[in-house]
């Protein structure tokens, strides 16, 4: 997997996300679901220790262990009123999820496997490959009628765990020589056999994930 920005990594500036940002995003709105798969047991131990990890330098706000998923499909901001491309209505939401469970309902359990440390500007994550299953997933979430196109969808989306975001840009050159030599990750397979409709509040930095559906993948 080549995506991400590692090749940039000396000329990455940083976007730096406070709760300033955060709120102007969120902009009043305290509903956002996205499909995702929720780690649990080993790899989300693995996961949380690297979390620690890179939440060691100045510049990285970690994520919880609680926190960790593999994104797969933002749905997007439920409010009652509409307004705009990252927005739905609580009834359109809820038939876009009845709508996944159709997706879901051809899949079966697979293997992904975690490979390296990366960077996104305002991130860094846990590259995820499982031979393009998730991309393939992502795409058919996307092509659902009431599931929106938002910014990173389509040819832009990447499988992903989030480890951190960026609070500030003291000791980010530091932070990216350690990381030079801590990319690798090892960690077995993990055993995908379950997708998940999440809800969190926007406003609030890794905050926790509600699971509304959950989608089984059957043998």
């Amino acid at each position: 997997m080549t995506s991400g920005y590692w090749g940039r990594k000396r000329r990455l500036d940083p976007v730096v996300t406070d709760a300033e940002t955060r709120a102007a995003w969120a902009d009043g709105r305290h509903r956002y679901r996205s499909f995702v798969v929720r780690l649990t047991g080993a790899p989300a131990n693995t996961l949380a220790d690297l979390a620690d990890a890179v939440g060691g330098f100045d510049c990285v706000h970690p994520v919880s262990e609680e926190y960790l998923h593999v994104a797969v499909k933002p749905l997007g901001f439920v409010v009652d009123d509409p307004d705009g491309g990252d927005e739905l209505d609580p009834d359109t939401a809820d038939a876009a999820a009845d709508a996944a469970a159709d997706v879901f309902a051809d899949e079966r359990p697979f293997e992904a496997e975690l490979e390296r440390v990366n960077l996104f500007p305002d991130s860094v994550f846990a590259e995820i490959d499982a031979d393009g299953r998730f991309e393939r997933i992502h795409r058919e979430l996307l092509s659902l009628p009431d599931v929106p196109a938002l910014p990173n969808d389509g040819d832009a989306y990447t499988p992903h765990v989030t480890l951190g975001d960026f609070r500030s840009t003291s000791d980010f050159e530091y932070f990216v020589e350690w990381l030079e030599d801590n990319r690798d990750i090892d960690a077995d397979p993990i055993e995908i056999d379950a997708f998940h409709l999440v809800e969190r509040d926007p406003a609030k930095s890794f905050s926790s994930l509600e699971t509304l559906r959950t989608y089984e993948l059957e043998e």
